[in-house]
Formats: structure tokens, sequence, C-alpha cells
């Protein structure tokens, strides 16, 4: 049996736990709705198969382990003590909210038609998010998932899937999928429409988005997609050849490895010169071109970068990134003190206002 919160038509809250086979004793507590509308469970274990029935707009608290997690109804809370273990499926239906800050240890296949949130992780440094599949609902029903963004950014987490579905089309996408300050690896992804889907969460009502980012009145950050061509470890993981890496990053850190250097700034001179689009050649907007907006966005960035916020968003191995979409290693930012430093920004821009 899984976790399923439904409309009880009694108007009652009532919770009956399952062990491995019926027992005498089994558990079962009754009580109006407005004195019981919240339940908090610390019993639970990883021996048993629960299942819960709560009138509708009830809450369930959980700091357990779990097996299964579908709600069609109410809210099913995992606070951090508590864990999915063993779960095959998480499905959110309509209406209903499914809260996860205990973390997931298995692989699930997740369908959200409702509300999903998963973290902040509880562990420190940087955790996987596995799983199977993530669907946001129905054109109909469409979902709203969200990574919480950790307190730390060297403790965000890493939603890796070989599979995002949206339901809708190109540039009219529904749903949601808001990273947080968090990344994301999909495996053999499509960057074209992942582009897109971020392209269309700018606005937050549709597609890819951090809230983070949105937030952010100094435009210095954003999420940067791009497509990797060789393998490579990003975030601690191993990515490989065909995976759409996703990163809440600086705007112009074309590479994803948390900095805006001279390397990006040539890489966005040879996006100009050829007309290329796509975060890795500089269209940090994604508006479909790379103009003197991406050139101003990358020299807020480049001039606000913090060192001490380059350390903590660049991932741990950045210094050994391999090949990304056919570039090459990327460079350590200079002193920003230099004089040669200076003078090559100086010029860079000289060159850049001629070209635009």
């Amino acid at each position: 049996m899984g976790i399923v919160i439904r409309d009880n038509p009694r108007d009652i809250l009532f919770c009956r736990v399952l062990l491995d086979h019926r027992r005498a004793d089994d558990q079962e507590i009754t009580g109006a709705t407005s004195a019981q509308a919240t339940k908090t469970f610390t019993t639970l274990n990883d021996s048993g198969n629960y299942n819960f029935t709560l009138a509708s707009g009830a809450t369930v608290t959980v700091n357990g382990i779990l097996k299964t997690g579908n709600v069609s109804a109410g809210t099913l809370t995992i606070v951090s003590g508590g864990a999915l273990a063993g779960t095959a499926s998480i499905t959110v239906a309509a209406g209903a909210t499914f809260n996860d800050a205990g973390g997931i240890t298995s692989v699930p296949v997740v369908s959200v038609s409702g509300i999903a949130t998963f973290g902040p992780a509880a562990a420190t440094g940087i955790s996987p998010l596995n799983l199977a599949s993530l669907s946001l609902g129905s054109a109909a029903k469409p979902g709203q998932v969200s990574l919480i963004s950790p307190l730390s950014h060297g403790n965000r987490s890493v939603l890796v899937t070989p599979s995002l579905t949206f339901p809708g089309t190109t540039s009219s996408w529904q749903g949601t999928l808001d990273l947080g300050s968090n990344d994301a690896v999909i495996r053999n992804g499509s960057i074209g429409q992942i582009t897109n889907q971020i392209a269309e969460g700018l606005t937050g009502t549709a597609g890819i988005f951090s809230s983070a980012a949105n937030a952010d009145a100094s435009h210095l950050t954003a999420l940067g997609a791009i497509l990797i061509s060789a393998s490579q470890t990003f975030d601690g993981l191993t990515a490989v050849s065909g995976d759409v890496l996703i990163k809440y990053t600086y705007f112009g850190d074309t590479n994803l490895d948390g900095q805006v250097d001279g390397t990006d700034y040539g890489r966005i001179d040879d996006g100009y010169l050829n007309q290329l689009t796509g975060w890795y050649n500089g269209d940090f907007n994604y508006d479909g071109a790379v103009n003197g907006s991406d050139y101003t966005l990358m020299d807020n960035a480049f001039n606000n970068q913090g060192a001490s916020l380059a350390s903590i968003i660049a991932s741990p191995d950045a210094a050994t990134t391999a090949q990304i979409a056919g570039g090459g290693q990327s460079s350590s930012v200079p002193e920003p003190a230099s004089p040669a430093m200076l003078g090559a920004i100086g010029i860079g821009c000289i060159g850049r206002r001629r070209r635009r």
C-alpha cells in the first residue's frame, strides 16, 4: 500500500498502519477534522507498508521512513529526520501537496499535477536528487515542482534525471520547475527544448526557472544550460556526452565553471561574430541572439563577482572541467587589480563597442 490522502465524506481523520500482514493491534485514530487537522508520526520505520486516509485539507507530517509517496489530496510532509526508502513512485494529484526535506534513497518515477517541493538537503556538501523521471502533469492539470535553495550554496542539490517532461509545446509550456540556487543534469537531454523552457521560465510562470536568480536585483546570476560532448565531472557527478547541464551561476559563465573570465569573453566574441546562439556561445538572456544586452549582463557579472562567491558557486572539480561542446579548459581568473588585466578589459570593451 502507498500513502494516499483523499477526500473523506465522513469528514474525519482516520489513520491505519498496515504492517507486513494485518494484525489485531492495527492502530486506528479518529476525531473531528477541526481538532486533528494536523498529525505527526515519529515511529514509522522501513519494515512496514503504510496507508493514510485523511479528510481533504488535513496534513500528515512524517519523521520516519516511508516506502511510497502518493498524495491525492491534502498535504504530506517528510521532515529532515524522515526519508522515502525503496519507493518506486511519487504521484501528487492536482490540489495536493508533497514536501520532502528528508531525502529519497531510491530512484522513483515522479509525476506531479499538484505541488511538490524537495530539500533543502540536510547533508553537508552537494546532494544528488536522483529521479527515474519527472513529469509536470498534463495540460489540464500542470504541476509545480521546486528545489528549495540551501542556506549555503556549497550544500546545494543537483537534480539528476533521464526524463523531464512538461505539458505544452515550444514557447507555450505549462507547469514549472524552480531550481532555486540548485543545479541539474538531464541525461541525454534536448538542449533546444531545455533552452526554450528556461527562456519561458524568465517570467517564473512556466518552464524552468530559478526563483533565486529572478529575485536578484543586481542581475548577477541566472540558470545556464549547455550540452556536453565529452565526459566530465559536474557537481561531483559523472556527466557524459549528450547530457545537458543546468547550473545556477553568473551571467557570462559560458562553460559553467562558476566564474566569468577571459575564456568566457573569447567565447561570447566568437558567438557574436558568427551569429551563434545558446548560453555556451553568449546568449545569456535566451533571446536567440548574441548582442549588446548579453555583453552588458556579462560585464556586470564580471565586475561584481566576488572571489568568495565564485569559489562557493564553482563546482569542486571546476579546475579539471573537461571539454564542453568543443571548448577548451577554463583558465584561472587573473587578479582584478593587475594592470595587464585592466588593460585587457579596456581593449576588449573598445572592440566590443565597435562591433555593436
